[in-house]
Order: structure tokens, then C-alpha cells, then sequence
């Protein structure tokens, strides 16, 4: 049904609708050549694919079938794309060229090549004297343009064609074009026809297939139609273009500028892995576009900030919010660029003394990038009306895009679109690129690109009272006509961070020159480019940037190396296909597939994407560890605490290589830990609560309420467990790699010093004839000392002590598994004793472990003496009582008073441990442990917890895994949307849930798919749900790279090809199984 073109929905703004036809299959792009990917000329000559439209038509068709259908010569097409993975229909489809079939002819249109070379020598002659006639002879047609001939002579034109047809009226036939009559031969042929006989001949008449058209001709109307009801129609061009005066149609979208189908083009490339690049587990036509973009169709103030962490884009090394350019920091936006290991230390004196704060630094702000139209002042959402606002971000590459129409206050209507990159392939580069089309008028604008260290850490309201300057100004200077520079220094640590930006101003025949101004300041350096727009004409703006600091490799000097980079990078699509290379690469082994929940396939494939632009393989070379919230945001102080313990497990089965680097950080500081402990009065090694830099203890010693507005004591430092965490992170690691060149050298040595902690921390209680550990804190973190106590921390706490039982009999089996000349190197090293072992061994059978009645694990001694809340009660009060702790203290309560729990604490036992692990430890401790003890411990704490922390949510869904699935389901959806949602009610603006995030990625292994290792055997114990149907994902075990995927019944698992040979044992029940390279099985379940 035809309709008219401004009542097309516009492709890019109702991407989500289109992608529904995606689902679960690929397309075959079919594409005009003038007037879709090149702007139609006065001369057909001049009609030359710009280079940025090449690449993307380039990189789609690495990826889906591509072809070109022209009314133009098929070997003329091929010449101006100059790209020899096309299919090519040229003269309407008489002539057809495909890669993998060669050249491929209409026989029909042979016969009719005498006359048309007749008919071509009547229209010379008889046009010779009409100036601006263009006679243009193809293989199968002879073309007459008019679009030169002036208005009077054209009736002439018309005329000498309509004498020709009409002298042979059985064998020619006209069809109109754009300023364009084409004589072809009378066939029941045309490029509709053409599409449809492609489809056939290159196998894509499938149901997996959906052909897309685009095109702005006549002569497209017929393929139009031909996909009707089967494919998708895109008309290119605008409904008030006067040459569309009237015109209806019978495509489904619109894309109105050549940009747009630019656009258009490389979203579709994203969609899809490059040929030869297919994960392990898909053939190539299983990508769904709905899992891979997270947009925003409106501009919302409030929820700019948690929009710009949640489309941040990171290689692993640096990351930058996903502000927009032209924004600065206020109460709506926060511009912010931080990287691994960039802290500051600065005092602030509070009530009279003076407190000392770490911060991971918000570094200079490269994204400057405004537009100032006709000399007003630069455009911004104060002064501007939006027409139409989209805000996204493609998660398999990381790239952050922006498409507005705006009116300004002249009524002057513009398109601008943005996209940008931190790349993975190169991690010192990022890149933007901003289109901008005056859609209404003609006239002069002003783009300003600048580099600016006037930044101050503001990003968490709760930290604005202390000292935010952690920046100065070095240096900024001018390279070259095009490139800037900036280097600036953290204020007390003394990190140097450089910045360099090239920019550069492309139109439609190449690089445009542009008037260039400089402004200069110390910590600001920007430069201006003048040009002219042109009504309907793009103009591109590409800015890439080089990143440094002094703590990287290799290097001479931070500035230097940058202004060297930066004058070595190539364009944005050279830089962008490297950057999509990278990531593909990422896919391929960090791709989970969940193919029968959109839903979660989405979150799982956005948290992933974050989780890796924090970790990535260029961490692994990084001197750091994993910062709670990311590299996005400031919450936290952008410290590491225990949240490793959730990403680990994702990592290891996939890039142990970023865990194995991250581990290392700790190591690097294990002189630190030492220090902590003997400072404390204990042996072995004490890691922070908070680490930074050095490993210093970086908690802070008072802490803001935002309720009560009053600052209070912080006594968190007394989460001792996260020396558990550790231990159990290295010993983890090491099973799912086997990497005994680790294990022989900071793993052991890591793992004795915080058995020897323990140890110290721990006393004998000879009336109990049990080991006990007082003055800490569990995870819970709401219980910080007992009611009415000066004394910090809590007598045995549960979770810490069946921990540190479980260390010690870890810690006493691996020195019996090391070689003897390794034990004794490493005992004479940390001065180790035989009575150490001893004492270890002894702990690990006389742990206390506190009860409550019924066999419930009490969550400390001293629990049952706490008084209930009454939850009915602060629930119809607050809503929200997540921060419960926060609430009470602005009603003059102390949460220590009451039985409830921050989040998962004792049950986290359940989470960490199998059934089978925890009845051994019990038992080997003297207590009784069975499926009940677990049902009732879950029970009691689940309805006495407020879930503070996203952390909870996964605890809870793995816990009930292995009890109720519906509820570890319900409380699964939880977790995944507790960023993307902002389930805490704005802590995420402040920075993504590392935790939550990688918690979630590693649910679907440890506690959907049962995986455990034990004895060497990788074993599986998968449940049966509905929604994992088809599950599937690549693992990497003990080096080699399995593919596991849950079907019916079955579990499948199969090897890549591995050069080295490797064998694993993989397991299901009782039946083991060895599985060589390029080996695969089925297990039935």
C-alpha cells in the first residue's frame, strides 16, 4: 500500500520496531547507488561515493550480503565503489556480479544490444544541439539526463524520446527517473525483479532472511514492492524535496539524508560479527539488534547523570561518562574521564581537624566539542527547542551515539549526530565524530574543540564538603594547525595525565578547510574552526585523541608520547574498524547466549560490555584492581574493596589472564598488608577494607548521613573478610586455570600470609575448647559494635569464622601439594614454622560457629539478644528502607540495636560454598549440617534483610537456586536491573555496580549451570528452566576453550581446536568425561 513519504516512520526513530523483525534472523541489504549513497549530480560523473559511506557499506557487507542494484553500467558501479566483496546488479539487474558466483547475465537483454546501440546514435544526434543533454549508453539501456537542460527545452527532450518509443513500441519501454529517462528493452524485468532473482540465486529466499531495499528512485519503487510483506522498504529523501512533490510510495521507512543511511549502515554493521569472526556458539544469524543497544528516545534532565554512566564507554585502562560534548558540569551533567590507578590524596579540615580522602581523579575533560551557529552563542539545551532527541549506546563496541534536530531561536532547524569511542584496540586513542546537517538554511557556524583541566571531583553530592582540587595545569600548547595538547598533574601524587586532540572538518568531496582561531589558558586550550553549511549538506567534524599518564609502559614522557600518537592516528573509520575488530575478539569468548529471554539477554550482554571496558586484556598490564563502581563515576572514592569476589568468576573461565593481573595488584601490596596487620598487633597479612593506591587503609574515619546531614564514625574497617575474599579469589583462580606458576610464586605466599592473619586474630577459648575471633564485622555491615558499646566490631561473627575454618584446611592441603624444594623456599621466605601448620590445622576443626534456636546459624554471638524491627511499619512509613541504617539514625536509633541485616552475610556461605563443601566443614568442625539447616538460616535472614546493597540480590538468587528457583529467579531480575533501573534510587549516576554486574554474568554458571570444580573435573549440575532454554556459552577451563550448551534433555559440550592439544575433564553427575581439542560430547541430564 502506498503512502506518502512524510508519513514514513523515520528509520533511525523507530529502531526498536524495525529490530523486531530481526529477531532470530539476518538481512540481505540491497542498495541504489545516486541518490542513496551518493547525492545525485548534475553530471553522473561527479557522483563519487564519499570514503566514510564506502567504509560503512565495506564493513556491512563483511558481515551480512550486500548488494548494489544501479540502472548504471554493473563494471561502472564496481569502479566507484572500488570493493570487491559486493554483489553488483547493474543496467536495473540485466547485468549481475556476486563474489562468490562471478558475473552473471540476463540473456533476455542481449538480443536488444543492437538496437539500443541504434537508439543511443539517434538520441547523439538529435540532442546534439540542446545544451545540457546527457546521453549515457549501459549495457542493457541507454540513459537521457535532463537535469542541465534548461526548463524550456525539456518539453524537447521528452519529445525526442516519445518519437523513438513510439517506433518501436513492441521493443522498448521508458522508465522515468530523477531529471533521468531510461530506454530499456520491453522485459517483464526491473530492479524488483532484480532483488527477488538475487535472492534465489544466492540461497537468501529463506525465512532466516530479511531483505532490506533502500532507495530514492522511481525505478526502487518496483523492488519496493516487490519486498512487500517480505522484506523492508527504506525511501531515501525528503517529502518537501521538490522533485518528491506529491510522490507516495511503497516502502515502510524513511531515511532523509545521506548521512542518515551512513548512519543507518554502521548501526546494522554493529549488529553483527565480521565474517570469519562468528562466536564459537553462532552461525552468524543469531544476533538479535534489541540485546545490543540501550537508547533513550527523549531528553529527560533528571536522568541525564545515570544515562551518562550507563552509556560510558571504556577500554579497561580509561573511561569517560557518556556526557554529552557541548554539556559542562552542573546540576544536570558531570563530564568525567578516569583511569586504573590515577589517585589523589588532599586534607580537609572538618569540625576543627583534618581528614584525609583519596580520590580516584576526574581527569581533564577531552570531549569539548560545541557548535556555535551564526555567530550566537554555542548551542546547548538552554537555547535551543528539540525537535527529536536520541540517545544510545551500542554495547557489543562500546560506542556512545547521539541524533538531535533541533530549532533555534531564529527558527534555523539542524541535525546534528554524535558518536564516539574509547578504543579497545589502541588504549591510549579515543575518537568522536559529530554530523551536522542545517536542514533549513544556508549560513556560517563555528565548532569549538578544546581540552580542558578546570575539573574538580564533584560527581557524589555526599563528598562535596571535601576537598575536590586534585588537578593542576602543567601546560597547554598548540601543535599544528589541526592538534592540541594539555598536561596537568594530580596535586599530591604527583601523576602526570596528557592529553592530545586533533580535529579535522570533512564535507562530502573530502577535508574541508577551515578558518582556525586558538584560545589558550594554562588549564584550557581550544581551537575554533570556522565554515560555511549548506542547506542539506553534511558536514563531518572527526576529533580524535590521544590519553597518557605517567603510569604507563613504556613511554618517554606522558606529553610527548601523546603528541607523538596523536600525529600517527589515522581517521575516525580506520580507528573505529580497528576498535570493532577488538571487540569482536571480546565476544568471542565472553558472550553468553541466552536465546529465550530478550530480556535478560540484553542485561546480560550490557553488563558484560561494562564489566569489560573496567577489566579489559589491557588491565592485565595495569597496576590495579577492580574499583567497586567502575570507571565511570566517583562513589566509593573510586576504592577497591571486596567486590572481586563477584568478578572473578566471570573472568576466570574467560580472560584469566585480566584475573591473573588483577591479583597481582594485591601482591604488589602485600608488604602493605603486613605492615596493616603488625600495626594492629597481628601477624601474617591484614588487606584494607578500602585499598587505593598503595594499600594503605583508606576507609574514611567519619562518614555523611544524607538523611540526618550529620557526619558519623565509620567503623567498616573492621570487615577483616575481605583477607577471606582474597584467599578464596586466589584459590578459585587458580582452579579454574591450574596456573602453577602463580600458584609457586605470589599465590602461595599470598595465601599463607592471610592464613597466618587469622591465626593471629583469632584466640583459644579454653572453656569452649574452640578457636573465636571478636572486634570485626561481617558483610552485613549494619552491625558495626553492639548496642550501647564503645568497642567496635562483634564477637564471631559466623561468615568470618567459617571462612577462616575453611582457609586454614586449604592453607595446611596446598603446602602438602607443593614441591619440596618450592615449601622449603617458601617457608624460609615468610619465615613459616611447622607449629604455624599445626595451630592452622587445629583452627580448622575448632572454629566457633554461634547458633540460634532450631539449628539456625546466628549471624554473630549475641544476636538473639537484639530486638525486632518492625518492618510492616518503616516499609508503609519510607517506602524504600534499603539504607534502613541511614533511616535510624535520623530517628536517633542505632542499627546495631535491631535483628536485621544490610544484606546477604551468613547466608552468603550458602552462596560461595556447594551443599556437599559446607556439610564437609561443618562436620569437620563438630556441628551438625544438613539441607534443613540451610532452608531455615535462608528463611530467617531473607525476611530480616533490607537488601542495601545490589550485592544482596545476587547472593539471594544464587542461594535459592538450590531451593525455590521461581524465588532465585525473581530475585535474579532484580539484580540485572539494579543498574540499568537504578533499583537504589540514584546511587548509580554515581558509578555501575561492578559487583551486581559480574555477579550477574557468573549466576548463570555457578548457579544455573551448577558448574563446580572438584578434584580437577569440571562438573556441571544444570536447572531446568524455561527460560535457559538453548543457554549457551564459551568457558575457558585450565587453558582450554570449551563451548557448553543446555538443550533438552542434554548438556553439550565441545572444544575449539587447540594447538597445544589440551585435555579436560568435564563432568555431569557421576559421569566423567575427558575431552581432547576439537573433541565434543553430549551429556544426557
Amino acid at each position: 500500500m502506498a503512502s506518502h513519504i512524510g508519513n514514513l516512520p523515520h528509520t533511525l526513530d523507530d529502531e526498536m520496531v524495525l529490530a523486531r523483525r530481526f529477531t532470530g534472523k539476518r538481512p540481505a541489504v540491497f542498495l541504489d547507488y545516486d541518490g542513496t549513497l551518493t547525492p545525485i549530480r548534475d553530471r553522473p560523473e561527479d557522483a563519487v561515493i564519499s570514503d566514510s559511506m564506502r567504509e560503512a557499506v565495506r564493513r556491512l557487507a563483511e558481515r551480512v550480503p550486500v548488494g548494489v542494484v544501479s540502472g548504471r553500467d554493473r563494471k561502472v558501479v564496481q569502479e566507484l565503489m572500488g570493493l570487491d566483496n559486493l554483489i553488483v546488479a547493474g543496467s536495473h539487474g540485466f547485468d549481475i556480479w556476486s563474489p562468490a558466483g562471478g558475473s552473471i547475465q540476463r540473456e533476455e537483454g542481449a538480443s536488444f544490444a543492437g538496437l539500443l546501440r541504434e537508439v543511443e546514435a539517434r538520441l547523439r544526434s538529435e540532442t546534439a544541439d540542446i545544451r545540457g543533454a546527457l546521453i549515457e549508453p549501459k549495457k542493457s539501456s541507454v540513459a537521457v539526463h535532463f537535469r542541465l537542460v534548461a526548463e524550456e527545452q525539456r518539453p524537447r527532450v521528452k519529445a525526442i524520446v516519445d518519437a523513438i518509443l513510439n517506433k518501436h513500441p513492441n521493443e522498448l519501454k521508458i522508465t522515468p527517473g530523477k531529471m533521468v529517462f531510461e530506454i530499456q528493452p520491453r522485459l517483464d524485468w526491473d530492479k524488483g525483479k532484480a532483488v527477488l532473482y538475487l535472492l534465489e540465486a544466492l540461497d537468501l529466499n529463506r525465512d532466516d532472511v530479511v531483505p532490506i531495499y533502500l532507495g530514492d528512485d522511481i525505478t526502487d519503487e518496483d523492488a519496493f514492492r516487490a519486498l512487500a510483506g517480505r522484506g523492508i522498504g527504506i525511501f531515501v529523501g525528503k517529502a518537501d524535496d521538490p522533485e518528491n512533490a506529491g510522490r507516495t510510495t511503497a516502502a515502510d521507512y524513511v531515511l532523509n539524508t545521506m548521512e542518515e543511511v551512513e548512519e543507518f549502515l554502521n548501526k546494522l554493521a554493529a549488529l553483527y560479527p565480521a565474517e570469519g569472526k562468528q562466536k564459537p556458539h553462532d552461525s552468524g544469524s543469531r544476533h538479535n539488534p534489541l540485546d545490543w543497544t540501550l537508547a533513550y528516545d527523549s531528553f529527560d534532565p533528571k536522568q541525564e547523570r545515570l544515562r551518562e554512566v550507563l552509556t560510558s564507554t571504556g577500554n579497561g585502562y580509561f573511561c569517560t561518562r557518556g556526557s554529552a560534548e557541548w554539556t559542562d558540569a552542573d546540576d544536570v551533567n558531570y563530564p568525567g574521564t578516569y583511569t586504573h590507578g590515577c589517585y589523589n590524596r588532599e586534607t580537609t579540615i572538618m569540625g576543627g581537624r583534618p581528614v584525609l580522602n583519596e580520590d580516584l581523579v576526574n581527569l581533564p575533560n577531552w570531549l569539548v566539542l560545541k557548535l556555535r551557529i551564526g555567530g550566537d552563542e554555542p548551542i546547548s539545551r538552554r537555547n535551543i527547542e528539540l525537535l527529536s532527541y536520541r540517545h544510545e549506546v551500542n554495547f557489543r563496541n562500546a560506542t556512545v551515539m547521539r541524533r538531535l534536530r533541533f530549532r533555534d531561536h531564529r527558527g534555523r532547524e539542524t541535525t546534528l549526530s554524535s558518536r564516539r569511542f574509547v578504543s579497545m584496540a589502541d588504549m591510549h586513542q579515543a575518537a568522536l565524530e559529530w554530523t551536522i546537517t542545517a536542514e533549513n538554511w544556508s549560513g556560517p557556524v563555528e565548532v569549538i574543540t578544546a581540552l580542558d583541566a578546570r575539573i574538580i571531583n564533584q560527581g557524589v553530592a555526599r563528598y562535596r564538603d571535601l576537598e575536590g582540587r586534585h588537578v593542576h595545569p602543567v601546560v597547554s600548547r598548540s601543535l599544528s594547525a589541526d592538534t592540541i595538547s594539555l598536561l596537568a598533574q594530580t596535586r599530591q601524587s604527583r601523576i602526570y595525565v596528557a592529553e592530545a586532540a586533533r580535529t579535522r572538518v570533512y564535507g562530502d568531496s573530502g577535508e574541508l578547510e577551515a578558518e582556525r582561531g586558538l584560545y589558550q589558558m594554562e588549564d584550557y586550550i581550544q581551537q575554533t574552526l570556522g565554515l560555511d553549511l549548506q542547506q542539506g549538506r553534511p558536514v563531518r567534524v572527526e576529533k580524535l585523541v590521544a590519553f597518557y599518564t605517567s603510569l604507563d609502559q613504556a613511554i618517554n614522557e606522558p606529553l610527548a608520547n601523546a603528541e607523538k600518537a596523536i600525529g600517527r592516528f589515522g581517521t575516525f573509520d580506520e580507528a573505529f574498524d580497528r576498535h570493532q575488530r577488538a571487540w569482536d575478539g571480546l565476544w568471542d569468548d565472553c558472550d553468553i547466549w541466552v536465546p529465550n529471554d530478550d530480556r535478560v539477554q540484553f542485561l546480560l550482554r550490557f553488563h558484560a560490555s561494562h564489566v569489560l571496558q573496567t577489566c579489559s586484556p589491557h588491565t592485565a598490564d595495569l597496576d590495579t584492581g577492580v574499583p567497586a563502581r567502575g570507571l565511570n563515576g566517583e562513589a566509593y572514592r573510586g576504592h577497591i574493596f571486596w567486590d572481586e569476589l563477584y568478578v572473578y568468576p566471570f573472568l576466570n573461565f574467560r580472560k584469566p589472564k585480566i584475573t591473573r593481573g588483577l591479583l597481582m595488584y594485591r601482591y604488589r601490596r602485600l608488604d602493605e598488608a603486613r605492615a596493616l596487620a603488625r600495626e594492629a598487633g597481628y601477624r601474617g597479612a591484614m588487606y584494607p577494607w578500602q585499598s587505593g593506591s598503595d594499600g594503605e587503609e583508606e576507609t574514611q574515619v567519619v562518614h555523611l548521613n544524607p538523611r540526618s546531614g550529620l557526619w558519623e564514625p565509620d567503623l567498616s574497617r573492621n570487615q577483616r573478610h575481605v583477607s577471606a575474599a582474597i584467599f578464596y579469589n586466589i584459590w578459585h583462580y587458580l582452579q579454574a586455570t591450574g596456573d602453577t606458576d602463580f600458584l609457586l610464586g605470589p599465590g602461595a605466599e599470598m595465601m599463607m600470609e592471610i592464613a597466618r592473619f587469622w591465626s593471629s586474630i583469632a584466640h583459644f577459648n579454653p572453656e569452649r575448647g574452640r578457636y573465636e575471633i571478636h572486634g570485626v564485622m561481617g558483610p552485613d555491615e549494619f552491625h558495626e559494635k553492639y548496642p550501647d558499646s564503645d568497642e567496635p566490631g562483634l564477637r564471631n561473627n559466623a561468615y568470618t569464622n567459617v571462612m577462616v575454618a575453611w582457609i586454614m584446611d586449604i592453607a595446611g592441603r596446598l603446602l602438602d601439594t607443593l614441591p619440596e624444594r618450592r615449601r622449603r623456599a617458601l617457608y624460609e621466605r615468610i619465615n613459616l614454622t611447622d607449629q604455624e601448620i599445626e595451630t592452622w590445622k587445629e583452627m580448622s576443626r575448632k572454629m566457633y560457629v554461634p547458633f540460634l534456636a532450631d539449628g539456625i546459624i546466628s549471624e554473630f554471638e549475641g544476636w538473639e539478644n537484639l530486638e525486632e524491627l518492625d518492618w510492616d511499619a518503616y516499609r508503609r512509613k519510607y517506602g524504600n528502607i534499603q539504607r534502613l541504617d541511614r533511616i535510624l539514625r535520623a530517628e536517633g536509633k542505632e542499627a546495631d540495636r535491631y535483628k536485621l541485616a544490610k544484606q546477604a552475610d551468613t547466608v552468603l556461605l550458602f552462596y560461595l560454598f556447594r551443599q556437599d563443601e559446607l556439610k564437609q566443614i561443618f562436620e569437620r568442625l563438630g556441628y551438625p549440617y544438613t539441607p534443613e539447616v540451610m532452608r531455615k538460616t535462608v528463611a530467617y535472614y531473607d525476611a530480616r534483610t533490607s537488601h542495601g546493597s545490589t550485592l544482596s540480590f545476587v547472593a539471594y538468587a544464587g542461594i535459592y537456586s538450590e531451593i525455590d528457583l521461581a524465588t532465585s529467579w525473581e530475585r535474579y531480575l532484580v539484580a540485572l536491573e539494579s543498574d540499568v533501573g537504578d533499583v537504589q534510587g540514584g546511587t548509580t549516576a554515581e558509578g555501575i555496580h561492578m559487583g551486581v554486574m559480574s555477579g550477574t554474568l557468573d549466576l548463570v554458571q555457578r548457579s544455573y549451570l551448577g558448574e563446580v570444580i572438584r578434584d580437577d573435573v569440571l562438573y556441571f549440575n544444570p536447572k531446568t528452566m524455561d527460560h535457559l532454554r538453548n543457554l549457551t556459552l564459551p568457558m575457558r577451563f585450565r587453558g582450554l576453550l570449551i563451548k557448553v550448551t543446555l538443550e533438552d534433555g542434554h548438556l553439550r559440550v565441545g572444544a575449539e581446536v587447540d594447538s597445544l592439544n589440551r585435555s579436560v575433564k568435564l563432568g555431569v553427575g557421576g559421569h566423567v568425561r575427558q575431552i581432547r581439542s576439537g573433541e565434543s560430547y553430549t551429556f544426557k541430564l
